[in-house]
């Protein structure tokens, strides 16, 4: 998924003008997330399978899941968060897990790149304001981050969707 966000974040800086590219790596990030995301594959072959499969729903973990959603820059650490759930880290991270299918500390992260590329992408907020709601003490952690998940750094991300914009609007 990084190779293919970074293949399009570049193209779409080198070369502005190729819509008909941009779709094309488009496309193949979107089915390559999904790919990632998705748990088609895996689906179980009777309901028997399936109930036995899904781990039943827990209430600590969907309160988790909600405060991780709704404000990840306050997550200070995965114990802090535990503790608000009443769970100890042991079994928080167990239950979570084999809930969710993804560690806390993943989906947190999962959570916050989501949010960041939106935000980045509206060009509404600066990138140092970006950065403290979502819970990085200095703005050099968030863009390290940002490029680590998304391909690019947040400034040029942005300028790939401003060109991006632009070219819609030309159109």
């Amino acid at each position: 998924m990084r190779r293919r966000a970074h293949e399009l974040a570049e193209a779409m800086v080198l070369d502005p003008g190729n819509a008909v590219e941009h779709e094309r790596l488009i496309g193949r990030l979107m089915i390559a997330t999904i790919e990632r995301m998705a748990h088609w594959r895996e689906v179980a072959s009777s309901l028997r399978t399936l109930s036995h499969a899904s781990p039943a729903r827990d209430a600590r973990v969907e309160r988790a899941k909600r405060q991780i959603a709704e404000t990840p820059g306050s997550i200070v650490s995965m114990d802090v968060l535990a503790r608000d759930v009443g769970l100890s880290r042991a079994q928080f991270f167990r239950l979570f897990e084999g809930t969710v299918g993804l560690t806390p500390r993943v989906y947190l992260n999962m959570v916050r790149i989501e949010k960041a590329v939106e935000q980045v992408a509206s060009r509404d907020r600066s990138i140092a304001a970006i950065s403290d709601e979502l819970g990085f003490s200095v703005p050099a952690h968030f863009s390290r981050f940002f490029h680590d998940h998304a391909g690019s750094a947040p400034s040029r991300f942005r300028l790939a969707s401003t060109v991006s914009d632009q070219f819609e609007t030309d159109r």
